[in-house]
């Protein structure tokens, strides 16, 4: 009889509460993300894009570096974006994982993935 135990990092969508005009992007979120370098993140602005400006973002898909436990950078330029727009409304952009890179899964051997900080 073998044994195993699955350890499973399963990352949630995170509430943007700023991306900046630069390169490249940085994305603030409102709390810790738990995201690993060489994720991928769709971001979602649904259902009113234009209320948080940074139109150009929307529905795309970005390879992300970690930078703090609330920040990561976007693989794009987006310093002749829009300026994004800090509302409240309660549909708030989102960071949403849809994949990773294969050298994510470097620890595979220990089925354990480390998030940025923990």
């Amino acid at each position: 009889i073998i044994n195993v135990t699955i350890s499973t990092w399963s990352p949630t969508s995170q509430i943007i509460t700023s991306i900046t005009n630069a390169n490249p992007g940085v994305v603030t979120t409102a709390q810790s993300h738990g995201f690993l370098d060489g994720l991928y993140v769709r971001i979602d602005m649904q259902p009113k894009p234009s209320l948080f400006g940074m139109t150009q973002v929307n529905n795309q898909v970005y390879l992300i570096s970690v930078l703090s436990p609330t920040t990561f950078s976007l693989n794009s330029d987006t310093s002749n974006f829009d300026s994004f727009i800090a509302t409240t409304d309660p549909q708030s952009p989102q960071a949403i994982p849809v994949g990773e890179v294969a050298t994510t899964l470097a620890n595979r051997e220990k089925n354990t993935l480390t998030p940025f900080g923990g």
